[in-house]
């Protein structure tokens, strides 16, 4: 993977220079980058054992539902945009059908009129299901960007952390990828749990042309429908909400993790 091979790099670089200073005669500068080198090793190892740690109680409180061997990487977490672009195609979808299903009764004799009343019944829930398909094309977007640069934050913070000078921004970049990481794992394990209960509780809408047509003029079908649409917002958004809460605290943490490493949070001052 590629943050076996970004590590390696990084602590050749000060060991190089560390070589490199004795060469010329400046021992004591070598001992140092020697030294730094050495750091560098122990914050990578630290990290790893900091993921292990947080995984192992997540798995705890969420009863098994993340494996402990699943340590955040960019392999890892490949597959969790997709995740949440399966969440967001169920919004869409829903989206869809209710307005479609209010098309066909619209330009249905006798029956047009009474497309207004599954818009009124519905409107709620389809402004619910147009913030999870924003919010969740959010997640699609910020998830495949971090998956791209988690290691290279990673290969940045090792490389800058030892050194006094940008040690802030490195402990932030650890921070950042050490927090975040975990996050997105709990967040796609929260899309794939919640998908699981949309498959289970029969709550797709139809996809053949025959059973969409028998539902959409099938006045009886209609409660269904509205119920199906409260019900498929009602989870949807749940995981939304759930997804804001951890954001929020995945924040605090992120903050007290980089105070904690002397990060760029440091330099705020209270005025």
């Amino acid at each position: 993977m590629m943050e076996y091979i970004l590590i390696p790099i990084a602590a050749l670089v000060y060991f190089a220079y560390a070589v490199y200073s004795w060469v010329i005669g400046r021992r004591e500068r070598s001992i140092y980058y020697i030294e730094t080198t050495i750091t560098m090793i122990a914050i990578y190892l630290f990290i790893k054992a900091l993921f292990a740690l947080s995984i192992s109680v997540l798995h705890a409180i969420f009863q098994g539902s993340i494996a402990l061997n699943s340590i955040p990487t960019s392999k890892t977490l490949s597959k969790i945009p997709s995740y949440f672009t399966t969440l967001h195609e169920d919004a869409v979808s829903w989206i869809t059908y209710v307005a479609m299903t209010r098309a066909v009764i619209a330009f249905t004799p006798f029956i047009s009129s009474l497309s207004q009343i599954i818009g009124s019944a519905t409107e709620w829930a389809l402004y619910e299901l147009n913030i999870v398909a924003t919010s969740t094309m959010v997640l699609t977007i910020f998830s495949r960007i971090f998956v791209k640069i988690m290691d290279y934050l990673l290969f940045f913070g090792n490389l800058l952390t030892p050194i006094p000078q940008l040690r802030k921004i490195g402990a932030t970049f650890i921070s950042i990828y050490l927090v975040i990481g975990v996050l997105l794992f709990i967040l796609g394990d929260m899309a794939l749990s919640t998908h699981s209960t949309i498959k289970n509780n029969g709550l797709k809408p139809p996809s053949e042309s025959i059973e969409y047509l028998t539902k959409t003029l099938n006045v009886l079908k209609w409660k269904d429908l509205i119920n199906d649409t409260a019900r498929i917002s009602w989870i949807l958004l749940s995981f939304v909400i759930k997804a804001m809460v951890s954001s929020i605290i995945a924040g605090i943490v992120l903050v007290g993790i980089s105070l904690a490493l002397g990060g760029i949070y440091t330099w705020i001052q209270p005025i």
